[in-house]
């Protein structure tokens, strides 16, 4: 009798070129990140969340259009942020998403991503070196400008005894606390500004 005989697909990933929207700018500050995005961003009415893979000496490997939103989101697994990064051989990486509304301030959700892709690129060893803000002329929020972004350091539980896995509700609680803690060593939150420029607006003129 003969064997019947098995077959496991063979598969291959490879990146696929597009036209660039990048120049050979070296990328090492904020500044240089945003002016080198905002032409692409700024006529789009939706939020856009892309992934900029660099070299290690900063120089871009290539940008990738990760996730393509509403007008107010732009929603998108981990998985599919990373994905490039691997492919890509990228020594470290930048976030970069717009806020079609003008408004830079991150909210909750961009906080919660930012903390998340911190940790599991420090898991590949990948350094994640900032997640920025694109607003309206040439205004942006950098994570590490403001000096928010966690200094994230991995720990391992050995002992099944003391190992628990965290709620959502708890692991938003563990970041917002990061959060609201470098924003009192600064003196200063990105929602008291953001409040104190709303009442500005409002306050009558004299």
């Amino acid at each position: 009798m003969r064997r019947k005989k098995y077959s496991l697909p063979r598969v291959a990933v490879r990146l696929v070129k597009e036209p660039p929207l990048y120049s050979e700018e070296r990328i090492d500050t904020p500044e240089a990140e945003a002016r080198l995005l905002a032409d692409a961003f700024q006529d789009l009415d939706r939020e856009v969340l892309c992934v900029v893979n660099l070299q290690a000496d900063l120089r871009p490997i290539n940008l990738n259009i990760v996730s393509v939103g509403e007008l107010d989101s732009a929603p998108a697994h981990p998985r599919e942020i990373m994905k490039t990064s691997i492919l890509s051989n990228a020594a470290s990486v930048m976030l970069v998403h717009s806020h079609p509304s003008g408004n830079v301030f991150p909210s909750e959700a961009d906080v919660i991503m930012t903390d998340r892709m911190q940790k599991l690129y420090l898991e590949l060893g990948i350094r994640f070196l900032d997640h920025i803000i694109l607003g309206k002329g040439g205004q942006y929020f950098s994570f590490a400008e403001k000096d928010v972004l966690p200094k994230t350091e991995l720990h391992y539980e050995s002992d099944i005894s003391s190992f628990r896995i965290l709620s959502v509700a708890e692991q938003k609680e563990s970041i917002w606390g990061q959060i609201r803690a470098a924003e009192q060593e600064r003196g200063s939150s990105p929602a008291a500004a953001e409040k104190k420029e709303q009442h500005k607006k409002a306050a009558p003129e004299r």
